[in-house]
């Protein structure tokens, strides 16, 4: 069954991936690997004296930041093809107690939909991110009494997540955020 890291990376990439196209829950998702990966400590316990790390809260982090990113690339690439009509993004957070201040710097700037800034910062910024994009046109932008920056170089404070959604292959970043969460340690 699942006897090293790499299978069970691909195993729960997968699972993932149905669990996101049939719309399903956390709870569903956890609920539909639960068994698999019980059966996954004992094979484990018996071939090599190792157990895995994969907790529900582990999992759920993981279907939610995959959830996440796949929103994000859809929504960058909607955003992308109705430039024209509305090429002023505004970056937005929703307050949430996973808010950082690390990128309070951003909040409600706006920015041309094809400034750099953009490569590195469309959200997700971090795991389970509350940010997100809000195109806007000419009459929005004046009606709300906001500026376009211009600056476009900004040090990102989560380096591992300096990307854009919609210009990246997410599955291969979420299959290395699987393997970074997987921790086979020895049975005591």
């Amino acid at each position: 069954m699942l006897n090293n890291k790499e299978e069970i990376v691909e195993f729960i990439y997968i699972e993932m991936m149905d669990a996101f196209r049939t719309g399903q829950t956390n709870v569903g998702f956890w609920k539909q690997l639960q068994a698999p990966l019980f059966q996954c400590n004992i094979e484990l316990k018996k071939n090599f004296g190792l157990r895995h790390n994969l907790t529900r809260a582990v999992l759920e982090k993981l279907f939610q930041n995959y959830c996440l990113l796949n929103y994000s690339s859809q929504h960058f690439k909607t955003q992308a093809f109705n430039y024209k009509d509305r090429p002023y993004w505004q970056y937005c957070m929703i307050n949430m107690k996973t808010k950082t201040d690390k990128l309070d710097f951003l909040k409600n700037k706006v920015f041309m939909y094809n400034n750099k800034i953009w490569d590195k910062f469309y959200p997700p910024n971090f795991s389970c991110c509350p940010g997100y994009v809000r195109a806007l046109d000419m009459k929005e932008l004046n009606s709300l009494g906001l500026t376009v920056y211009e600056i476009d170089e900004f040090e990102h404070p989560f380096s591992n997540w300096a990307f854009n959604p919609g210009k990246t292959d997410i599955n291969q970043f979420i299959k290395k955020m699987i393997k970074k969460s997987i921790r086979l340690k020895k049975e005591s």
